[in-house]
């Protein structure tokens, strides 16, 4: 056992220092990094074959998330059975919504502009959406502080479900779990305030790798541990859900609703559109296809795990695999770690960017500058973020006891209601106080069914499921009411 925890620890701290490692080797520049005509010198000279794999690297690693992607697969593929590829399959349909949506934005006056000044901070979902009227800057300040809210809570699910985990596979205290966090949360946000664009940019080459190898690892210990303890699978057992078919029904719905339209309404899709240009919308198949491989990956150690360890799932399942693995070869756990503070990295990197672009943008003005946000003082910014972050943990998590996956449904999915706003500027000429009013009510809606849900019994998910419907209905109606006049992607 203690060589499994020193080897768990050295795994977290390598992945983290690599990290550091790599981002302090680029060309030296802080803050912000780089302009995006050097970001365009760069990937020239990288070559057009590498630069492929860089943007569907960056892609990739900002969906693989630890919190949500890997909890859910492994740890509730086994609740979900063949069901489970239904959230697969409708992320890889939002390659082509995402292509069709931003590709007829991005043609919209002003929208180019933004996109191909040297200011990063223009790449933000409230700037898509301004416009000079009264009603075009107040939807922009509602979606900003949409996006900050979202992206402020991504990053806590990630650290969280990090220290929870540490909590069950390490034997942490609650304070020591508090202490995880903290450092950890640090080290990354200090590393992406100090190397800035760069670092969102170009890491990703390194860590979705890194995330493929560690769950390979797992999945060849999982189908050694379960051929030899349930000699007599069959596909059907493998398969078979385990949840009421209403459950099953609503979940389709709620994927085939959120997945399609869950890059397009994020910050990340828009830096990733001023970083690289028409090479993210290329991109967008390829770089999804490495999700699906990934995610295929992570439900087939959730359907085994499932079939092998019957019990409590989630994390739980999770812990209860990797201590068994463990206990044959202390080097799983390890895999683990490495797989998911890779996948943490490059999930949390994207968000730490998206809020210092996020925050640094002036709805009222239409403009935007970094001179004076976070980036430029990255040390103290990451601890009181950290601080931050660590004392929400202790009070979620520790003190009140919220239920982690009740979270995720929440906050994960809250940038969906930003959606009816990007409709509305691709088929609306000008904003109206009825267009702002509408935003608003899908807003509402969606976060009035989500917090009921929150405090529902943890296996009731019906309100948490149902709460994206409303800004994908209020979107639905805003699309099929667009005008023949006006017409949206091609």
């Amino acid at each position: 056992m203690h060589i499994s925890i020193i080897l768990q620890w050295a795994a977290i701290l390598a992945v983290l220092g690599g990290c550091l490692f790599v981002l302090s080797a680029l060309p030296a520049k802080s803050g912000a990094g780089f302009s995006r005509a050097e970001l365009q010198d760069w990937m020239t000279a990288l070559g057009a074959s590498k630069v492929g794999w860089l943007v569907r690297f960056n892609i990739a690693g900002a969906l693989l998330s630890f919190a949500t992607v890997v909890l859910f697969f492994v740890g509730n593929a086994s609740l979900f059975g063949v069901y489970t590829i239904a959230a697969v399959l409708s992320l890889a349909l939002g390659a082509f919504v995402t292509k069709a949506i931003s590709g007829a934005i991005v043609r919209l006056p002003g929208v180019t502009e933004s996109l191909e000044t040297d200011e990063p901070a223009k790449a933000t979902v409230a700037a898509v959406l301004w416009t000079s009227d009264t009603w075009g800057r107040r939807t922009s300040e509602l979606a900003k502080w949409i996006s900050i809210c979202n992206l402020f809570g991504i990053l806590w699910l990630e650290f969280a479900f990090m220290s929870d985990m540490g909590g069950r596979l390490m034997g942490l205290s609650p304070p020591e779990r508090v202490g995880l966090l903290f450092l950890a949360s640090a080290i990354v946000l200090y590393a992406c305030f100090r190397f800035g664009v760069r670092g969102v940019a170009f890491l990703d080459l390194i860590l979705t790798p890194l995330i493929f190898f560690g769950i390979v690892v797992i999945l060849i210990g999982t189908a050694l541990l379960t051929f030899d303890s349930v000699p007599a699978m069959t596909v059907n057992s493998l398969l078979e859900p385990k949840l009421p078919l209403q459950i099953l029904a609503l979940f389709v719905v709620h994927v085939f609703c959120l997945n399609p339209f869950l890059i397009v309404v994020t910050e990340g899709h828009w830096f990733r559109m001023w970083a690289f240009g028409q090479p993210e919308l290329k991109q967008q198949i390829p770089g999804l296809t490495v999700v699906a491989v990934v995610s295929f990956t992570l439900i087939a150690v959730g359907l085994l795990a499932g079939l092998a360890l019957p019990g409590e799932p989630g994390d739980a399942l999770i812990a209860r695999l990797l201590t068994t693995l463990d206990n044959q070869l202390p080097i799983f756990a390890a895999a683990f770690w490495v797989a998911g503070i890779a996948a943490m990295f490059s999930t949390a990197d994207v968000q730490i960017l998206g809020l210092a672009l996020a925050s640094s943008f002036d709805s009222k003005k239409g403009t935007s500058s970094l001179s004076s946000g976070i980036l430029t003082r990255p040390a103290i910014s990451a601890i009181l973020l950290a601080a931050a972050l660590s004392g929400l943990y202790y009070f979620i998590r520790i003190h009140f006891r919220l239920d982690f996956e009740k979270l995720v449904f929440f906050i994960l999915p809250a940038a969906i209601t930003i959606l009816p706003a990007l409709l509305f500027r691709l088929t609306r000429p000008v904003w109206t106080r009825s267009y702002f009013a509408t935003v608003l009510l899908g807003l509402v809606g969606y976060v009035a069914l989500s917090l009921t849900g929150l405090f529902r019994p943890a296996d009731q998910l019906g309100l948490n499921l149902a709460a994206v419907l409303v800004p994908v209905a209020i979107s639905a109606g805003i699309w099929f009411t667009r005008g023949s006049s006006l017409k949206g992607p091609k």
